[in-house]
């Protein structure tokens, strides 16, 4: 991909949807045999977002908000996320030996060498152009999410009541 080079909507669609429900079809496949058994979705907080007159804060919104169609005037980025969780969600197999499978919604992530999002903003906030605030968190209009490595996996909750142990690569 080149930077700085927007992405077409048949691109955008392709990685976030038809990839989705290709490794989605895939782990469902291999998930009769016992090395598959959750499927952890990052999906986006942009799925319960509409651009009708720009984006706003959606105070109270939960799970049950609705997320955006393929017909939606919004980011083919978030219909293609929403479309792709609803597949996911529904492939959901509570039963004994089923695969279960949830959809993570963070907002901006970014990892430890980013080299678009946060320069991107960075510049943003020295031209004054977002409303964006760093210090005491009292802005909600964006949150950056941080993927550290986690003591529990993010698997966990669906298939075990707590954590266990840390994994030998993720000891502190």
């Amino acid at each position: 991909m080149n930077p700085g080079k927007p992405l077409t909507d048949a691109a955008v669609r392709a990685s976030n949807y038809d990839g989705a429900v290709t490794v989605l079809t895939a782990c469902g496949r291999a998930s009769r045999r016992p090395q598959v058994r959750a499927f952890v979705f990052t999906s986006s907080a942009s799925v319960v977002m509409r651009a009708d007159g720009g984006f706003r804060d959606l105070a109270g919104a939960d799970e049950s908000y609705p997320v955006a169609g393929w017909d939606d005037d919004t980011l083919m980025y978030a219909r293609a996320k929403a479309q792709a969780e609803r597949v996911v969600l529904a492939a959901d197999d509570a039963r004994p030996g089923g695969m279960r499978t949830v959809a993570l919604r963070p907002a901006l992530v970014h990892g430890e060498r980013d080299s678009d999002l946060l320069p991107s903003y960075l510049a943003m906030m020295r031209a004054g152009r977002t409303r964006m605030q760093l210090g005491d968190n009292q802005n909600r209009s964006m949150v950056f999410t941080y993927p550290p490595n986690p003591r529990c996996r993010p698997e966990e909750p669906l298939l075990t009541v707590g954590c266990s142990p840390p994994l030998p690569s993720q000891s502190p």
